[in-house]
């Protein structure tokens, strides 16, 4: 069964948590799905909206996108459901009730690969997230609790299921 927090944060809260992960090992940020088959490291992966795999070299020293020949979109490559990876999907900016908002992002695995070491990098992620943001509908940046009013425009935090299923 796979696990995973919903998170509402910043592009510099983004940047912190990158800078934590690959501090700590040897993290390379790639794109979750793309058009080819080689998978390439995202040099600035904090733009609001994108999807990631967060890969750590020393629990999976290789890494091949599976191959999905069919879908409403045409053919495309993502990283395999089983794989230790962290799949990372950041917020995305939108207008909500006539407010600027953010609707939450999340860290998500699937935990079909069952490898120990996995399953203990995972909980320092997410320890790590739970020391630097405030539980609310979600977990929520500090620097968003403190900002939301004025800095960033941003006056609603949505849910994601709360935005989708509106439209």
């Amino acid at each position: 069964m796979g696990r995973q927090v919903a998170l509402h944060m910043l592009v510099e809260d983004c940047e912190a948590f990158v800078s934590f992960l690959q501090e700590r090992d040897p993290v390379i940020v790639v794109p979750y799905t793309s058009e080819f088959a080689e998978l390439k490291e995202v040099p600035s992966p904090c733009r609001i909206g994108d999807f990631f795999g967060i890969w750590n070299r020393s629990l999976l020293p290789s890494l091949q996108y599976d191959f999905i020949p069919n879908s409403k979109q045409g053919p495309y490559y993502r990283i395999p459901c089983s794989a230790p990876v962290i799949e990372l999907s950041l917020g995305i900016q939108v207008e909500w009730n006539s407010r600027a908002g953010l609707i939450q992002g999340r860290i998500y695995s699937s935990f079909e690969c069952r490898d120990p070491e996995f399953a203990r990098w995972y909980n320092v992620v997410v320890r790590w997230l739970r020391k630097k943001f405030v539980k609310k509908s979600g977990w929520v940046s500090r620097r968003l609790c403190r900002s939301r009013c004025g800095l960033h425009g941003l006056r609603a935090l949505v849910p994601c299921y709360r935005y989708f299923s509106r439209l």
